[in-house]
């Protein structure tokens, strides 16, 4: 049976030979060296917070005087001095002059003005992220895999994909039910660990924020059940782990398989699809997601709780026997097992081995690489008795890894930073643990690197688009989720953005970063952790911001839900 014609139809090509082709960055204005534009954060800024924009100019304002901003209709001036500073871009290494006009707190559309350079009209209000933080949220829906989709939001409709997954990689003609989880990209493949790190944020940042993502609020398949929708999507993933799991109890690795060629949408994949074996860090990250789910679901959905507990204690029990007195500083995977597994109950732990791996954690960038800062935030809490003792001891490292990452802001934000696979979604776990932090300590002051990493990642960049695919038939972006579906899907942070990718070049006139039409796939796949994880940057530093009735009621008419707890 054939799918309704849609434009999104339309946008997936005429011939399954046809790869989309991707539109360069417009350059605002001129390419001359004396050029200027603006990079603003194109979401909006939150009237209490820090308000940051980027001029990319090749005379850089004298003073402050020559900057000015204006009101989007009128034009009129705004009650608002910007001050100057200069600065050098981390993704080109170029100078550029830092705009800080944090003094502005009426909300409204505004626009800043150097010359003849006017800024893209940006939003001043409460509720400026919200739409953003609905769109990462609701992403995982988009990328379900083995699930119809039938999204008139964004008119995308789909018969189920990948239904007979999995092939053992090791026994011919055998295969197995790897239905379920999320797609990593163009090849949709499915890594255990990737979804069950993206499922521990999930369920985190359901206890952290408890009125983010609200039944009903992601209008998700699932939302005639009455419950929270950031659950039932946590409920996708921790489904697909259980079946990756072994007779042994182990994680498999996940689903492997090669980008279809010519790139198609899920639904028309029909390429080799292998169960990889298991793995021992799957098997880790995995124990915690279920071991957090099993608190999760427990007062609502004891049967499903119980088969979360159940499987928890296999992985566990699967792993060899380890030394819990000497727990070394990169076993990251290893630290947030033990801990959502003695936050449970789980597993035998005693308190001593729970202080041993908190102890053990790292302060470095190993800590923002993982979802450690967010079990870090609940610990600081401590929300019962048995965690109580250990609230001082995870407060004390949540403020130790701050006081130690505070300098480095602007390495996170530069591509490829010391190598890192993924320098984008450890920027965002860089934000996140100061947004974290400064909600668990009520110090404003740590919001201010928290807010440079979300103005960084929608478009006050060197770039000038947001790192937030928005749909649409002229992606922002190379986004390797494109390819087959010919149109980004709305919502992924972009998940790399390397030299080495060469998806991106610097324009020598302009000194402008500018996304190239790649001929192949690019590396630019969506990240599923770090969709969550911004997410949760975002919606923590909106949560604190006072809103009226009518602002409460405009976001919800908008269809999302206030984000204040």
């Amino acid at each position: 049976m054939r799918l309704p014609l849609s434009r999104r139809a339309v946008l997936m090509g005429l011939a399954a030979g046809l790869a989309p082709r991707f539109a360069l960055a417009e350059a605002p204005g001129a390419a001359a060296a004396d050029a200027a534009w603006w990079a603003v954060d194109l979401a909006g800024y939150l009237p209490g917070g820090a308000k940051r924009a980027v001029l990319h100019a090749a005379s850089a304002p004298a003073s402050a005087d020559l900057v000015s901003l204006v009101e989007a209709e009128s034009g009129a001036p705004a009650e608002a001095v910007p001050s100057l500073a200069a600065l050098e871009d981390p993704v080109t290494g170029a100078g550029a002059t830092g705009v800080d006009f944090s003094s502005l707190a009426a909300p409204g559309r505004y626009r800043l003005r150097y010359g003849d350079a006017l800024s893209p009209v940006f939003a001043v209000g409460p509720a400026s992220y919200d739409a953003t933080v609905r769109a990462l949220l609701r992403s995982f829906y988009l990328e379900r895999c083995g699930a119809a989709l039938s999204d008139a939001e964004n008119d995308l409709f789909r018969r189920p994909c990948h239904t007979d997954d999995a092939a053992l990689a090791d026994e011919a003609g055998v295969r197995r039910d790897c239905r379920g989880g999320w797609h990593d990209g163009a090849s949709y493949a499915k890594s255990t660990a990737l979804v069950a790190e993206a499922t521990l944020r999930l369920l985190a940042l359901a206890d952290l924020l408890p009125r983010l993502g609200a039944n009903g609020a992601l209008a998700l398949p699932e939302a005639s059940k009455g419950e929270r929708d950031i659950l039932s999507e946590a409920r996708i993933g921790l489904a697909f782990l259980m079946r990756m799991q072994s007779e042994a109890g182990a994680m498999h690795g996940g689903v492997g398989a090669a980008p279809p060629s010519p790139p198609a949408a899920p639904q028309d994949d029909f390429s080799a699809r292998r169960l990889l074996p298991p793995d021992r860090a799957a098997t880790l990250k995995s124990a915690a997601a279920l071991a957090m789910g099993q608190r999760a679901f427990a007062p609502a959905d004891e049967l499903f709780a119980r088969a979360l507990a159940d499987a928890a204690e296999r992985a566990r029990m699967a792993l060899e026997p380890l030394d819990r007195s000497a727990l070394a500083g990169g076993e990251t995977d290893r630290m947030i097992a033990d801990l959502e597994l003695w936050r449970s109950g789980l597993g035998g732990l005693d308190d001593a081995a729970a202080a041993a791996a908190l102890a053990a954690i790292p302060t470095d960038d190993r800590l923002v690489s993982s979802a450690l800062p967010l079990t870090l935030a609940m610990l600081a809490r401590g929300s019962d008795a048995r965690e109580a003792a250990l609230a001082a001891q995870a407060r004390a490292k949540l403020a130790a890894a701050v006081a130690n990452l505070a300098p480095y802001v602007d390495l996170f934000l530069a591509p490829a930073s010391a190598g890192a696979s993924a320098p984008l979604a450890r920027a965002v776990g860089l934000g996140l643990l100061f947004a974290a932090a400064a909600r668990t300590f009520s110090r404003p002051e740590l919001r201010g690197p928290a807010q440079r990493v979300a103005d960084h990642m929608l478009g006050a960049n060197a770039f000038a688009v947001s790192l937030v695919s928005t749909g649409g038939a002229k992606p922002e972006m190379a986004h390797a989720a494109a390819l087959g579906n010919g149109f980004a899907l709305p919502g992924f942070l972009m998940g790399a953005l390397g030299e080495e990718h060469r998806d991106w070049y610097v324009d020598e006139a302009s000194g402008r970063a500018t996304f190239r039409s790649p001929s192949a796939n690019p590396a630019t796949a969506p990240t599923l952790g770090a969709n969550a994880a911004l997410a949760g940057l975002l919606a923590m530093l909106g949560a604190d911001e006072p809103r009226s009735e009518e602002t409460a009621r405009a976001s919800a008419s908008d269809g999302h839900e206030p984000l204040a707890p």
